[in-house]
């Protein structure tokens, strides 16, 4: 019983198959006759890829530049932190926390304010 499943469905896919390879025509699968233009087009498309490709790893050469900078400046923020829990312990007042959602926000300066 399963094996004559098996065929109805094998026979059915195979009229399938067939019946979508007579809808397709030849002329589908027909390559561009202009391939000047193509291969224009694929030409600017390598250089482009290649272009973001280079100013991809520009932008990633300064990022690793900056990263000392960034290491320097979370080393001295860590020192100021543990010299004021160290400070607050020894006067043993209980530190307030205030949650960043009370904190106020300031917008960052931008080049167009400083020209106005």
């Amino acid at each position: 019983m399963i094996e004559d499943l098996k065929k109805d469905l094998m026979e059915q896919q195979a009229l399938e198959l067939r019946s979508e390879c007579d809808e397709t025509s030849d002329e589908d699968h027909e390559p561009p006759r202009n391939w000047s233009s193509t291969l224009r087009q694929i030409k600017q498309l390598k250089s482009e890829n290649k272009r973001l490709k280079e100013s991809n790893y520009k932008q990633i050469v300064e990022a690793i530049r900056d990263l000392p900078a960034v290491v320097q400046n979370l080393r001295h923020i860590t020192e100021q932190l543990s010299s004021f829990s160290k400070s607050s312990s020894a006067e043993s007042t209980p530190v307030r926390l205030v949650r960043s959602e009370h904190l106020p926000v300031s917008s960052p300066a931008s080049p167009q304010e400083e020209s106005v």
